[in-house]
Parts: structure tokens; C-alpha cells; sequence
């Protein structure tokens, strides 16, 4: 932990066992640590501070006291008395990143519904952008007002950091129409390693939006193709099955047909209700996709799409689509597969 000094405190386990150590016996320590040679940072008593010197101590460099000053702030439930200040330290450019961040959910939770009209405004300033993103959508219950412009916007920021509080704005704001430019944004993603942030947080925002046209036209591109299937291959909606149905069976592209097949896999099960009995062992069970799978309304018409569909496969790929199908946990001996 850190006080409003600057001091750290840290706890440990010294002689410290499994069980417990028994009686009068000393386990663990907590040790301070200060910088050698340093002086304190001062820290003031938020009680007896006046308005106007919470709003000048808000942008002090101490994290601890910022905090203070915010909690304060809030409790006195005086909003008149500090949103001015608090809005113009937040766009004061002069000031650390640190303060302004600090005055901007301040602000928010000052004036929620003033905030979405002044906090657009900062979104134009790159510095903060990020956070005056989040702090516009931070709660589900003060949404009105809130414009899609900025978000809309952020999709294409340079910053991927802008682009993730950008899509998960979008899906706090149910902007259903803003699919299709999701997936056109991530055309431009680069993201190296093998858990891409931007991607897996697309997917989320994409199935919870449920825009199932957009993310069947998506499929055409083989730029979109393969966030396309990720977000449909979680929507358990018949609308979603009846398209990749069609896709499946009747799309000339290899490729296309290929990832509606094997999206078909994953939804060919659904997660059933938790029993309030069964639960994780010392053994998890990590065969996935689901915990407890079961059928359901379509799982039927599923199957058939799997059985006639696996000829339309490349022989090449067949191998691979049959591993998914294990994967999906779907008996392949139970299969009367074409071809």
C-alpha cells in the first residue's frame, strides 16, 4: 500500500507456514520503505479544507490525495462549487495526465448530466481521449446524452488504446448500428502476439451488438471473414443459423463456407443452466467450449447442415474440420457425413 506521503508499505509471510504457526508465535512483518535522503510529501486533511482549496489540491502529483480530494468532493454533494474548476483543470493542457484523469471522473460523477456535452468537447484532445471515452460510458444508468460521434470516431484512432474504450463505449451504448464499423476498423489492426486485445474485444462487442446482417455481410471480405464468424459463432439465434446455413451450402467461395461450417460446430451446442450442484474439482474440466453443453432449438438442422456440408470441404481441410468437430465436442461417430 502507499500513503499520502509517499511511503510504501509491504507485508509478507516471514516465518510464516501452511498452518497455522501456533500460539504466540510472530508470522509476517509489514515493513515501510522511504526514499533515502527525500523529503515527505506533505498530506492535507480533506475534512477542513475549504471548496476552493480542493479544487487546487485535485491537481496535486499525489495519487493518494487525489483521491482523497474526489471523495470529499462527492460527499459534501455541492457540485456548484467545483465543477467549473474541476472542468478546467481536466482540459488544461499545462497540467499532468495524472490530474487531468483524476478531474475528469470527477467530473463525470459530479455533474452526470452535464458531463457528456463538456467531456465530447475534450475527446478532440488526444491526451486524455482515452479516458474521457470511458468516463462518458462508465455507467450504464447515466448513458443519456452521451453522443456516438467521438466513439464512432475513436475506431480509427492511431492509438489502439482510444479503439478498445471506443468499441467498448459502443457496446455500453447498444449502438447496434455501429457494426459495420467495427469490422471495417479492424482491417487497419496490427496487433502482434497470439492474444490480439482489439480483436478478442470485438468479438464481444460484435455478439453482444448481435447486428446479425452486417456480420454475415462481413463474411464476404476476407478481411473481416474470420472476426465475422468469431462474433456469430456466439449468437445462438436463429437468424444467425439460417444465414450460415445458406452460406454453408450455397457460397462458391471455399473459404467462406469453410468458416460457416465451422462456426455451425461451435453453436451446435449451448451452455445449460448451472444445476447449482455441479462445480470445478482439484481436476478442472478444460475440454470446452462450454462447461455443461446441451442441445438446443436448432441443434438439429445443425447437424444436418454439418453432415451435408462436410463434402463441400477441400480434402485437404477435411482433417482440420473434423478436429474442430472433437473440439466442439461433437461425436463424430454419430455423424452420416456426405462424401
Amino acid at each position: 500500500d502507499v500513503d499520502g506521503s509517499a511511503n510504501l508499505y509491504v507485508a509478507d509471510w516471514r516465518d510464516g507456514r501452511y498452518k497455522y504457526a501456533g500460539e504466540g508465535k510472530k508470522v509476517g512483518m509489514i515493513q515501510q520503505v522511504r526514499v533515502k535522503g527525500g523529503t515527505l510529501t506533505r498530506y492535507y486533511d480533506v475534512n477542513g479544507l475549504s471548496d476552493e482549496d480542493l479544487v487546487s489540491l485535485l491537481g496535486c502529483a499525489s495519487a493518494v490525495q487525489r483521491f482523497a480530494v474526489q471523495r470529499e468532493m462527492l460527499k459534501r454533494n455541492r457540485p456548484g462549487a467545483y465543477i467549473q474548476g474541476v472542468y478546467e483543470l481536466a482540459a488544461d493542457s499545462e497540467q499532468s495526465i495524472e490530474a487531468r484523469v483524476a478531474a475528469i471522473f470527477t467530473f463525470k460523477q459530479l455533474a452526470p448530466q452535464l458531463a457528456p456535452r463538456y467531456l465530447a468537447q475534450l475527446s478532440k484532445d488526444k491526451t486524455v481521449r482515452e479516458y474521457v471515452l470511458r468516463a462518458m460510458t462508465d455507467r450504464k444508468s447515466e448513458l443519456a446524452g452521451v453522443p456516438l460521434k467521438p466513439y464512432l470516431r475513436g475506431l480509427n484512432d492511431p492509438n489502439p488504446r482510444v479503439v478498445l474504450q471506443a468499441m467498448i463505449g459502443l457496446e455500453r451504448l447498444q449502438a447496434v448500428e455501429s457494426s459495420p464499423a467495427i469490422l471495417k476498423a479492424s482491417i487497419k489492426w496490427e496487433e502482434p502476439g497470439v492474444s490480439p486485445r482489439l480483436q478478442h474485444t470485438a468479438t464481444a462487442v460484435l455478439s453482444s451488438l448481435a447486428d446479425i446482417a452486417s456480420l454475415l455481410k462481413g463474411t464476404e471480405d476476407p478481411a473481416t471473414r474470420a472476426l465475422a464468424y468469431s462474433a456469430l459463432q456466439r449468437l445462438h439465434q436463429k437468424e444467425a443459423v439460417d444465414g450460415l446455413i445458406q452460406l454453408a451450402m450455397e457460397s462458391e467461395d471455399s473459404a467462406q463456407a469453410y468458416g460457416a461450417l465451422s462456426a455451425l460446430a461451435r453453436l451446435h451446442f449451448r451452455e445449460a443452466e448451472w444445476d447449482l450442484k455441479a462445480w470445478w474439482r482439484t481436476r478442472p474440466d478444460d475440454r470446452g467450449p462450454y462447461f455443461t453443453p446441451e442441445e438446443w432449438d436448432e441443434s438439429a438442422r445443425i447437424r444436418t447442415a454439418i453432415e451435408q456440408g462436410f463434402a463441400r470441404i477441400p480434402a485437404e481441410r477435411q482433417g482440420e474440420y473434423l478436429a474442430g468437430l472433437a473440439k466442439n465436442r461433437i461425436a463424430i461417430s454419430n455423424l452420416k457425413l456426405a462424401g
